[in-house]
C-alpha cells in the first residue's frame, strides 16, 4: 500500500508494516533482516553502513565508510573515527594518518598483549617474533622478545631477548622478576655476564665524548662511595684511578700507561709512589716468616734490608 507518498510492504497476519520506500527511496526495514546475494554498488564516492539511535534522523552511533575517493576504510563507534585502514594497507587505530604498517594511538596502557591458553603455576611464555623474507621469498624469524608470566597469581614475570644464530633462535638477555639482568646467563647476580665464544671476555665502556671520563661507580644505596674510572686527563694520558665519594679530593689510587703506580699520589713520580697528607706511617711491611728480608736489586746490585 502507499501511505503519505511511501510504498509499505505488511504484514497481513497482524498488519505490521515490515519495508517502507518513501519518497526519496530510503528503504526502512523495521523486523526481521535484509539477505543481499550480489555486490552492494553506490554512486555515492563516501559510502556509509551505519547504525543510529532515535530514528532515520537520529545520531550516528557506529558504522563503516568506504571512502571511494581516498580508497581507504574507516570504521565509527560513537560518531568518532576509530580505526582506519589506508588505500596503501597501513592500519591505523586512533590515527587517521598511519605512517606504519601499524600506528596505535592512545593514552599509557595503549597496547596489551595476553596469553589464556594456560592458566598452570609453571611459567608461561608469549613470543613476539621479528623476521623478514629469506631470497625466495619465504618469511623466518630473525629474532623474538618473549614475555614470561612466572606464576598464575599475578605476582612475577620476566623477559628474554633471543636472536637466530646458526639457524637456531638463542636467548641473549634475560630480565628477571627481581630486576637481575643477564647477558649470555640466567641473571644470578643483579648483572651477570658470560662470554659464550673463545674469546676474551670483556666489558666496553665508551663515551660519546672522548673529553669525559668514563667508568664504573659503586653506590650504598643512592650514596656514591667508590668510582673506578678512566681519567682522560691523567698524568701522562689516560690514568685507571680508584677513587672515593670525594671524587677527584679522593683519588687513592693512579696507574699511569707507563706502568707506574700512585698510592695517594695522582701523578706518580717514580715506578711506586707512596703518599700521605697527614699519616707519619707510610709503608708497613710485614712477613709471617720470622726471617723477613726486603730487597733491592737493579742490573747489577742486589741490596738487602732484613729484620
Amino acid at each position: 500500500q502507499t501511505v503519505n507518498g511511501a510504498l509499505e510492504f505488511y504484514d497481513v497476519t497482524d498488519s505490521a508494516t515490515r519495508l517502507m520506500i518513501d519518497g526519496s527511496g530510503h528503504v526502512d526495514i523495521t523486523s526481521g533482516y535484509l539477505t543481499i546475494s550480489n555486490d552492494i554498488k553506490s554512486s555515492d564516492d563516501d559510502f556509509y553502513l551505519y547504525s543510529y539511535k532515535g530514528g532515520s534522523d537520529g545520531q550516528v552511533r557506529s558504522g563503516i565508510q568506504f571512502d571511494s575517493t581516498n580508497q581507504r576504510l574507516e570504521f565509527f563507534t560513537a560518531t568518532n573515527e576509530r580505526l582506519r585502514i589506508t588505500s596503501g594497507g597501513k592500519v591505523g587505530i586512533n590515527s587517521t594518518a598511519p605512517t606504519n604498517m601499524l600506528d596505535v594511538v592512545g593514552t599509557a596502557d595503549v597496547l596489551g598483549i595476553y596469553r589464556n591458553d594456560y592458566t598452570g603455576t609453571g611459567g608461561a611464555g608469549l613470543n613476539l617474533n621479528f623476521g623478514g623474507a629469506k631470497a625466495n621469498g619465504d618469511l623466518f624469524n630473525c629474532a623474538k622478545i618473549t614475555a614470561i608470566r612466572s606464576d598464575n597469581t599475578g605476582q612475577a614475570g620476566e623477559f628474554r631477548f633471543s636472536v637466530l644464530q646458526s639457524g637456531t633462535m638463542d636467548e641473549k638477555v634475560r630480565i628477571k622478576s627481581t630486576g637481575y639482568v643477564g647477558i649470555n646467563t640466567t641473571g644470578l647476580y643483579p648483572l651477570d655476564v658470560l662470554e659464550p665464544t673463545n674469546n676474551a671476555g670483556l666489558i666496553s665502556i665508551t663515551g660519546a665524548n672522548t673529553g669525559y671520563d668514563t667508568g664504573f661507580l659503586i653506590r650504598n644505596g643512592s650514596s656514591p662511595k667508590w668510582y673506578l674510572i678512566n681519567d682522560v686527563n691523567g698524568s701522562g694520558g689516560h690514568t685507571f684511578e680508584i677513587r672515593g665519594d670525594g671524587w677527584s679530593n679522593d683519588r687513592f689510587f693512579t696507574l699511569t700507561q707507563a706502568g707506574s703506580v700512585g698510592i695517594g699520589s695522582a701523578i706518580p713520580g717514580g715506578v711506586l709512589d707512596l703518599y700521605h697528607a697527614t699519616s707519619n706511617t707510610i709503608l708497613n711491611v710485614k712477613s709471617g716468616d720470622a726471617g723477613s728480608v726486603i730487597n733491592l736489586i737493579d742490573n747489577a746490585t742486589r741490596s738487602s734490608i732484613e729484620q
